[in-house]
């Protein structure tokens, strides 16, 4: 914004420049004289009108303003400055009389000024009120421009963090279409790779254990391209393979002999695996059929 590269400009100046804005001449020749002497750039402004244009102008660093003068008088002139956005943070003394009413102070700070000093006023006095707000502007616009640059790296952390997430959500995206593409891949190379040789072998003369084996293997390829094994062998349940060709063989009807038989095992084994796979899918003390929950898997 233009107030804050004209604050910029200011920092770089050798001097600080004040405009001193009052109607009577004599008190801008005294009050300039002071200022000059202390190793201040002025600028001298008697015509109220044209005080505002030029405070716009010439951006000081501290105004100087009469409070008494025709036409516009310094209140209207402080509201006006504080309004426009170029000039809002100039610092605004006032210059008043002697008597100023109680009321006069407040509505004075109401318009945005920051201290007042009374006419005729002791050059020490003057000086050190305007150091005091010189140093405080100083302070004030190192600090806005450190949250000025805070605010912008935390824009530009906030955006790299969103580059970041949208990467991974794209990412995540490509691996989860990976994912059903390969499963996708797998269940067509299986039905048309694989299903018309067990279809055959079906057909022939086999043994009763060969039938089996070929039922087995029918539904183990069934599993294989279904959610039912992966939900077996996920952290969920993280069921071992063998627990999981036990529990394949549960699902599909076949009894603790059947599958003692099958797996090659005694059936205390398959009841110990029955035992483990129930507590995995926390089925413990739960009247809740095996089976009948395996199949809920699919």
């Amino acid at each position: 914004m233009l107030n804050k590269e004209k604050a910029l400009d200011q920092e770089s100046r050798e001097k600080p420049v004040l405009l001193i804005i009052d109607d009577n001449l004599y008190n801008l020749k005294i009050i300039g004289h002071i200022l000059v002497k202390s190793n201040y750039k002025i600028s001298l402004v008697s015509d109220s009108k044209k005080a505002f244009d030029a405070a716009r102008k010439i951006m000081p660093d501290l105004i100087l303003l009469d409070i008494v003068m025709p036409d516009i008088d310094g209140f209207e002139i402080c509201r006006r400055l504080k309004e426009n956005q170029d000039t809002r943070d100039i610092p605004v003394i006032f210059l008043t009389a002697n008597r100023i009413q109680s009321d006069d102070v407040v509505k004075g700070f109401e318009s945005g000024a920051v201290d007042y000093v009374a006419k005729p006023f002791k050059p020490e006095e003057l000086l050190m009120r305007i150091n005091t707000h010189l140093e405080l502007k100083k302070l004030r616009d190192k600090l806005e421009m450190k949250v000025k640059n805070r605010t912008e790296n935390l824009l530009k952390a906030n955006k790299e963090l969103e580059d970041v997430n949208t990467t991974i959500s794209v990412l995540l995206q490509k691996r989860e279409k990976d994912r059903r593409d390969l499963e996708e891949s797998i269940m067509v190379n299986v039905k048309n790779l694989i299903m018309p040789y067990i279809d055959k072998l079906k057909t022939s003369s086999l043994n009763s254990y060969q039938r089996i084996c070929i039922e087995q293997i029918e539904t183990c390829l069934d599993d294989l391209v279904s959610p039912f094994s992966r939900k077996l062998s996920s952290s969920l349940y993280s069921l071992t393979p063998s627990e999981i060709r036990v529990a394949s063989l549960i699902k599909y009807g076949k009894t603790t002999k059947e599958i003692a038989e099958f797996l090659n095992i005694s059936e205390s084994g398959v009841v110990f695996h029955r035992n483990n796979i129930r507590k995995k899918l926390r089925l413990i003390n739960q009247h809740v059929n095996l089976r009948t929950f395996l199949q809920s898997l699919q």
